[in-house]
């Protein structure tokens, strides 16, 4: 795998997602699996300390809390790389989202069967022979109906409850009915009896029974001799069943009912663990104590045979330990009176019920273990291995999303080297091509001074002119000289100005468009750009205006309206001793031509004698 882009300063802050992704990739999501089977299979780790003989159930209530934090880790990393997919997307799911969401929607079904997961125990058997007794003896109080004239009509389901007192749901209404009203919604002879296969749920505190403390239920079920529809049972109540106990009458052997129930059973799941309680043993013992152990015998080998050979579920040495010869209406009496602290505990009962307690302690506690191990197996092994499916194909998808950002990260980081060597190019010969739009613009002024001041010169050339073509509306009139100047200024104004915008926008036009022509084409070669893509550009011809006004031009020069004789004594004087002056004067009347109007510097005849009279000294500055 390639090494991600390095990132500047600022961005080292916050991981790109790829980054994140390829972080999530090496995670260990084997660890709290790891944790989870040394705690079921009872190896010590470094989150458990020894604390004596654990309960065989304990180790349930280890494993359900391990395989919910291993599900809580896994929903953890799901939404984290469920919300990294999304972002790199751009808010988009995508395939790698949808993926997670379906990871996501499979563990949280998985953490809602957890959450109800309880260790399940079935009790099946005949009619009358003792199944809610047994119950009631597990439970160390008479919680189920039981005894003589008493049936058990449809299927109940002991739960333990963090409630002080017991009560009853009846199926349907969701109700809660008080635990007396069990009587007789569970007898068979009530007038509203339930159907066979209805299942009414009694919830009983946890701090009545240690069982219920460790997550067990127990399901007592009606006489199997009382419907042949035996499969409608098990699909509905058995299939999740960890244990079975079968529940036989000790004076009679297994009969045909109770051996196709199992058979069944065994057809619908693999390998049941069954035990079988030989109930009721008690008057056995009383009414053939010479033929006990005989008739225990012949109980001890049918129930092995039945489990190893006919249900082909266990082998004959574990059957043995499967099968038990019980007393549970003497277990219910006796532990009845512990709880209220009797001291004659065996008052009333046959001889030998000592040995039949310890047979149903015996019993107890190998139940416990195989309901352990059983409802770990059953409960938990097809969580984990569901859950180990969903890791590795998070990891899976990972991968494939790690892959495709490195190949999209070099792909990117190849598109901006090429990028970054484009703009390096396009910034030198950028930087050229200003270089030469700088120069010709500088020669296109140049050229456009050029041009406009030959086109003034030409017009200045012929400003006598223009100013002979001044026609003002009145006469002149020595007194009115600012208003003569103010007309003669406009008029050679107006007259300049016109000259210069008809002789210059035809040769400045051309300049203008050329240069600008050039400049654009040589941005358009430069960034490649199709001539659709040139954004039109409108030439405009430029603009001449000149400045300063003949006004101006003149603001330093005074008329002087004075007669005097142009050959008077003094006059003449003044004109020998400046030798040349008459040359002075007339290139001062030329130079001014342009300003005064003609007829101010023509001669003029006077009176008498033909002597002449020159205006020509009247525009002299002012010294």
């Amino acid at each position: 795998m390639s090494t991600p882009l390095k990132l500047s300063q600022k961005q080292k802050s916050v991981d790109s997602p790829e980054t994140v992704i390829l972080k999530m990739q090496k995670k260990d999501f084997t660890r709290p699996t790891s944790v989870y089977e040394r705690r079921i299979s009872g190896t010590p780790d470094a989150h458990s300390q020894p604390t004596g003989r654990t309960s065989p159930l304990k180790r349930f209530g280890l494993a359900k809390e391990s395989i919910n934090k291993t599900f809580g880790l896994i929903k953890t990393e799901l939404l984290e790389a469920h919300a990294i997919l999304v972002e790199a997307k751009g808010g988009e799911s995508g395939e790698g989202g949808g993926r997670t969401t379906v990871l996501l929607e499979k563990t949280a079904g998985i953490e809602e069967i957890l959450a109800r997961d309880h260790m399940k125990v079935a009790f099946f058997g005949r009619t009358s022979n003792g199944k809610s007794t047994v119950v009631n003896a597990l439970l160390h109080d008479k919680v189920l109906p039981a005894g003589i004239g008493h049936t058990t009509n449809c299927f109940l389901s002991v739960i333990g409850v963090d409630e002080d007192k017991g009560y009853v749901i009846v199926p349907g209404s969701g109700e809660h009915s008080d635990i007396k009203s069990l009587q007789q919604l569970a007898n068979s002879l009530h007038k509203e009896r339930l159907s066979t296969n209805s299942l009414l749920r009694v919830c009983w505190p946890k701090e009545k029974c240690a069982l219920l403390q460790e997550d067990v239920e127990f399901v007592d079920s009606p006489g199997i001799d009382m419907n042949p529809d035996v499969d409608d049972w098990i699909n509905s109540h058995c299939l999740d069943a960890d244990v079975f106990v079968l529940v036989s009458n000790a004076e009679s052997t297994l009969m045909n009912a109770e051996k196709n129930f199992f058979h069944r059973v065994s057809e619908r799941l693999s390998r049941p663990n069954i035990f079988i309680l030989n109930n009721r043993w008690d008057v056995c013992v009383e009414e053939e104590p010479s033929m006990v152990e005989e008739v225990k015998q012949q109980h001890l080998e049918n129930d092995i045979s039945f489990l190893s050979n006919q249900l082909s579920v266990i082998d004959p040495d574990t059957a043995r330990e499967r099968v038990y010869f019980v007393s549970a209406k003497e277990v219910v009496t006796i532990r009845n009176r512990q709880r209220e602290n009797q001291s004659d505990l065996g008052r009333g009962l046959h001889d030998g019920y000592k040995g039949r307690l310890l047979e149903f302690e015996r019993f107890e506690l190998k139940f416990k273990e195989c309901l352990s191990n059983s409802a770990i197996k059953t409960k938990f092994e097809q969580h984990h291995s569901r859950g180990l499916e969903i890791v590795l194909e998070l990891e899976e998808l990972l991968n494939f999303e790690s892959e495709q950002a490195t190949q999209k990260n070099s792909l990117i980081q190849s598109e901006l080297q090429e990028i970054c060597s484009k703009q390096q190019n396009l910034n030198d010969k950028g930087h050229l091509v200003y270089q030469r739009s700088i120069q010709k613009t500088q020669s296109m002024a140049a050229e456009l001074e050029s041009r406009v001041q030959a086109a003034m010169e030409g017009i200045l050339g012929h400003i006598a002119t223009v100013a002979d073509e001044y026609k003002p509306q009145e006469d002149f009139d020595h007194t009115k000289t600012e208003t003569f100047k103010a007309g003669l200024y406009s008029h050679i104004d107006e007259s300049v100005q016109k000259q210069l915008t008809s002789l210059c926008p035809a040769t400045l036009g051309d300049v203008h468009r050329t240069t600008c022509s050039t400049i654009v084409s040589d941005y358009q070669q430069l960034l490649g750009l199709t001539q659709e893509q040139v954004t039109e550009y409108q030439l405009e011809p430029p603009l001449v205006s000149r400045t300063i006004s003949c006004k101006d031009l003149c603001k330093d020069f005074r008329e002087d309206l004075e007669f005097r004789f142009s050959l008077g004594i003094f006059s003449f004087s003044r004109w020998v001793n400046t030798g040349s002056i008459m040359f002075t004067v007339q290139r001062h009347v030329s130079r001014m031509s342009s300003i005064v109007p003609a007829e101010l510097l023509l001669p003029v005849s006077l009176l008498g004698g033909g002597m002449i009279v020159s205006h020509t000294h009247l525009l002299r500055p002012v010294t």
